[in-house]
């Protein structure tokens, strides 16, 4: 059977060599583990060198389909790379025997209703709430073949437009053995906050920085390190260049240097406004750090206000200046919190979610006629 996996993101062409992010280049070569043959449609951009997220080297056995955006900036550029972009859709997805979009996104919504006008079999991956409520968006949920999404939260409201609907077990880089059951915090007169992210507006970058100007006002006790890249990530290192607490150490690609991180960090901040459900919130709660969070998404299916963590606004920079000095200051309340986030992370991995592969696989198999007649 032949898939095609529409992404939201970009590959990154790096001397010839074509580079996604590591999650989505596992799930492609563990679908062709099962046997399946799987194609990659999704803008291209030529790099110098990876920005931290697109470090993953394409196999060759998976087919790319791509359109270079080098040559298209600008809102008129964009608007013409999207044109040539729906031509490549109809000239592709007609090669495959299902299509599977990874949702929201401008390439996602447009690949599905190509699909829906082609009456091509596809599916949604849905990872964020953003356009789910919307008329295009229920259209496409609608004409979906299944729905999968990475929080019971999110299917609780897209079950309302389609049945179909499950949820992946969480695509988390770290084992149940790394799990801490118990572990010391700082002892000397420093704490560290940790953010692990995409540095960029939708994150709540901008938020946390307002916070930690307001912070440094009150406080001469909190450091701040900022794990991640993204297009606010050199601005906000010629803002940070002269404050000694505050270290953007941007994206961090080795899995024991940033399990490292979660383990020196007293609490982790997480001030995002648009989320499916975020794996930092699971590797954090694996560490034992205390966790701020805003509850948009998903987050709020699992993560539960004074109960595993503590709940923030969102686009609120005062909100989480209370939500810090509060945790701080409250040790009580901050065991509590970590208590009970051990004992619900413990409780994940002993669940039977499947991994998305093994999950879309299936669906694939008992759902999709295509693959019945394959």
């Amino acid at each position: 059977m032949k898939i095609l996996i529409i992404g939201n993101g970009e590959i990154a062409n790096i001397n010839n060599q074509q580079y996604i992010g590591k999650h989505t280049a596992h799930f492609c070569e563990e679908l062709e583990k099962y046997g399946l043959n799987v194609g990659l449609l999704q803008f291209e951009q030529t790099m110098q060198m990876n920005d931290g997220l697109l470090n993953y080297p394409l196999k060759s056995t998976i087919t790319v389909h791509s359109l270079s955006i080098d040559n298209y900036r600008g809102k008129i550029g964009k608007i013409f790379s999207y044109f040539l972009m729906s031509f490549l859709i109809i000239k592709t997805v007609l090669k495959y025997d299902f299509i599977y979009i990874f949702y929201p996104g401008h390439i996602p919504s447009l690949a599905s209703i190509v699909n829906i006008l082609l009456r091509k079999d596809y599916a949604l991956y849905i990872r964020g709430e953003h356009n789910i409520k919307t008329k295009v968006g229920h259209f496409m949920i609608k004409h979906s073949k299944f729905c999968l999404t990475v929080s019971d939260l999110l299917k609780k409201d897209i079950s309302k437009i389609n049945k179909n609907t499950e949820v992946i077990a969480p695509m988390i880089d770290f084992d149940k053995q790394d799990i801490l059951l118990d572990r010391q915090y700082s002892n000397d007169d420093i704490v560290r906050c940790l953010f692990v992210g995409r540095v960029e507006m939708r994150k709540g970058i901008y938020d946390l920085k307002h916070a930690i100007d307001i912070l440094n006002n009150e406080r001469d006790d909190v450091h701040f390190d900022i794990v991640g890249g993204g297009e606010s990530f050199d601005e906000l290192v010629d803002y940070f260049e002269t404050i000694e607490n505050v270290c953007l150490r941007g994206q961090i690609s080795d899995t024991t240097e940033l399990l490292n991180m979660y383990r020196q960090a007293d609490l982790f901040i997480f001030p995002s406004h648009d989320e499916g459900f975020p794996r930092v919130l699971y590797e954090a709660m694996m560490a034992r750090v205390p966790i701020i969070t805003t509850m948009v998404g998903g987050i709020g299916g699992f993560m539960k206000d004074h109960h595993n963590c503590l709940a923030i606004e969102s686009q609120n920079p005062q909100s989480i200046v209370k939500a810090v000095n509060r945790m701080l200051d409250t040790e009580e309340l901050k065991m509590k919190i970590v208590n009970q986030s051990t004992q619900d992370i413990l409780k994940l991995f002993d669940g039977r979610k499947k991994r998305h592969s093994l999950l879309l696989f299936d669906k694939l198999k008992y759902d999709s006629k295509v693959m019945k007649n394959d």
